[in-house]
């Protein structure tokens, strides 16, 4: 799925953006399966993809979702997941993403174009902390020597 971004935290001054998202084997958590039954299911044709929801209604609105519901939505599934709320917020999909990308394997490149980072120190410090373990210099230093 190619989702263009007219705005997005690295890109404040609105210059857009597209990004490539692909299928997940796993139907529960692939972005785009969930997003095609979302658009099938709320009849949308044109317009934002996140729209308001009159919450008395239901109703979905013509204009784009607040972007402070982000933070309460994922608060809210966090909550109905079993999970302390305030352990997350919007950052925390944006640092899981990164985190769970190198620990994946992917390149420093391909992990801050996918999410806008343009400091590789910055992206680096999300990565840093989420491989720490993974080939760690120090691991199996202190063991003896199998002979």
């Amino acid at each position: 799925m190619l989702v263009h971004l007219r705005r997005s935290k690295t890109d404040q001054d609105g210059a857009g953006m597209e990004k490539a998202i692909p299928f997940c084997s796993d139907v529960k958590c692939c972005a785009v399966k969930l997003t095609q039954e979302w658009i099938t299911r709320s009849g949308l044709k044109t317009g934002p993809l996140f729209r308001r929801i009159d919450p008395r209604s239901d109703a979905i609105g013509d204009k784009a979702m607040w972007p402070h519901m982000v933070r309460i939505l994922v608060k809210e599934v966090a909550e109905a997941a079993g999970v302390e709320p305030e352990q997350l917020s919007g950052h925390s999909l944006r640092s899981g993403f990164i985190t769970s990308a190198a620990q994946a394997g992917k390149s420093l490149d391909d992990i801050m174009r996918h999410s806008g980072h343009k400091d590789e120190r910055v992206a680096r410090g999300y990565i840093q902390h989420g491989t720490m373990w993974q080939n760690n210099a120090a691991a199996g230093l202190g063991d003896k020597e199998k002979k």
